[in-house]
């Protein structure tokens, strides 16, 4: 593999000459690389309980409150429960209609495009990627702590998060000894990497932290206020609808303060992060395929015209933009290689997996396979 090659692709090419399936070993790890979509349906439909955990890397088991993480923690009662929560109290179409003011209002917010070209005598450069990391964390954090981006302590809480973000992201591409060999953790704690790791963790829940303290401040004004508070008013966010679980004994875990820090941060980084890298190559898709973005642009004008912004009841008309979206993720998904760890022995496709087994699901591979897509490196949304 070259240095610049990923991982996906390097492993895609090892399916072109080995097949579908192949195992490779890292030290004291076998691994099986999958990259059909008929095993894929076989780990995930007949034995998807099995597959439902993840490997726990250094990074994971330091950096990311492992055991309370709804991203990392290990299949069981807690991870379900904390599921539960995040599909019903955030993600359900109730959810989305509720706090659907905020995320217009803070869309609306970012859209000082105007401004910069008025500064600029009519033109103006943007780093759209950036731009579209700034928007879409205004709204998660909106959405997930009632953060206003128009609020000057907002932006500094952005940019402290931001910056332990990155700092974070540096320190998974660490190597870590231990991830090949599991009793060299202690060479990791000599060489400061677990020091390191420990050290950002408390900088991410201190983040959350102050989310949760700011929150209960509001929460005890408005208990205190002769007008009470309604549950479910449209002021409320994700961090309340924690909290009412906690004082109702309703949230899982020992710790409900760090549970409640994880879910945060989870929501915080695998809603804003998956999202901006998504609009990202799209933006790089349609730029270079003006075709496609002249026929987006004539349906946009057909159904929503020039003068009104899209909303959720637009998109059911907006078929052909809804096959962009599809066709950017199908050829650039934002998780590419996956990840996961068998929970017992189970067989795959004629190949043995002893339990704690690692499985990486070649999803970018899947994706642009020949028997199913025609021409499948050729961006074709009629497709």
């Amino acid at each position: 593999m070259s240095k610049t090659e990923s991982p996906y692709i390097t492993l895609g090419a090892m399916d072109d000459k080995y097949g579908p399936a192949f195992t490779i070993r890292a030290s004291c790890h076998e691994i099986l690389v999958v990259s059909s979509w008929e095993m894929i349906k076989e780990c995930f439909t007949t034995n998807d309980a099995l597959f439902s955990n993840r490997p726990a890397p250094l990074d994971v088991k330091h950096l990311f409150n492992y055991e309370e993480s709804l991203g990392f923690a290990p299949y069981g009662p807690l991870w379900k429960e904390l599921r539960k929560i995040s599909a019903q109290q955030l993600l359900s179409n109730q959810q989305i209609r509720l706090w659907k003011h905020l995320k217009y209002q803070e869309i609306d917010a970012s859209f000082d495009l105007n401004e910069l070209c008025n500064k600029n005598g009519g033109t103006a450069q943007v780093r759209m990627d950036y731009w579209f990391a700034f928007m879409t964390y205004n709204i998660s954090a909106a959405v997930v702590a009632g953060c206003e981006s128009q609020d000057p302590k907002s932006a500094v809480v952005r940019e402290l998060y931001k910056k332990a973000m990155e700092k974070a992201l540096n320190l998974t591409a660490v190597f870590a000894f231990s991830d090949v060999v599991p009793c060299l953790e202690w060479v990791d704690r000599l060489r400061g990497l677990v020091r390191d790791m420990q050290s950002c963790r408390d900088e991410l829940n201190s983040i959350a932290e102050g989310f949760i303290e700011e929150r209960r401040q509001k929460r005890r004004l408005r208990s205190s206020s002769s007008s009470g508070h309604k549950e479910g008013d449209g002021d409320q966010n994700f961090i309340d609808v924690l909290l009412t679980f906690a004082e109702k004994s309703q949230l899982p875990g020992k710790n409900h303060e760090l549970v409640i820090q994880s879910m945060i941060l989870d929501m915080l980084s695998g809603s804003s992060d998956t999202t901006y890298v998504t609009l990202t190559w799209l933006l790089g898709l349609l730029l270079n395929n003006p075709h496609v973005m002249e026929r987006a642009r004539e349906e946009l004008d057909r159904h929503v015209g020039k003068n009104k912004q899209v909303e959720e009841s637009d998109i059911p008309n907006l078929v052909y933009i809804q096959a962009i979206i599809k066709e950017s993720m199908r050829l650039y998904p934002a998780a590419a290689l996956l990840p996961r760890m068998t929970m017992e022995a189970c067989e795959v496709g004629g190949f043995q997996v002893p339990a704690g087994g690692h499985l990486y699901l070649n999803i970018w591979k899947i994706q642009r396979d020949p028997t199913v897509w025609e021409n499948p490196s050729e961006y074709r949304p009629e497709r």
